[in-house]
């Protein structure tokens, strides 16, 4: 077997052990892809994801921080990563990650409601929205 299959054997292992709930196991699969290859996507995100679902929301900030750092089209972190402020009760910073997350192009308008929603914004939008609808009211 080579490398990339073991890998992807490896990542498919975390995956299940995450979709399972055994967060602690998936951890250690995703680590142990990390290992291997250390800008695996899927690994990186599966630790964010653990780390948000566990209550480690220091932890949570900083890898979904580092991944919309990565890539700024990834609308996913931006609205975890408000959601583990959020948890925080650090509603301003929540609020700026639900702003982001919203500006982000295909992010439809269920997951711009619901960012807004969880970062107790006043103005909860019906429907699909968008940046500039919420700018200019």
């Amino acid at each position: 077997m080579t490398v990339a299959r073991e890998t992807q054997a490896l990542l498919g292992q975390a995956q299940a052990l995450h979709d399972a709930g055994r967060l602690a196991e998936a951890a250690a699969g995703f680590r142990t892809v990390l290992a291997v290859d250390a800008q695996n996507w899927p690994s990186l995100v599966g630790l964010a994801a653990i780390s948000l679902q566990s209550g480690q929301l220091d932890d949570a900030i900083r890898r979904f921080g580092a991944l919309v750092e990565r890539e700024s089209a990834f609308v996913e972190g931006f609205y975890k990563r408000g959601n583990a402020y959020n948890r925080q009760g650090q509603l301003i910073a929540a609020r700026v990650g639900a702003m982001r997350a919203a500006r982000r192009p295909g992010n439809g308008g269920r997951l711009c409601a619901e960012a807004y929603w969880r970062a107790n914004v006043p103005s909860k939008p019906r429907g699909p929205c968008s940046w500039a609808q919420h700018r200019a009211g």
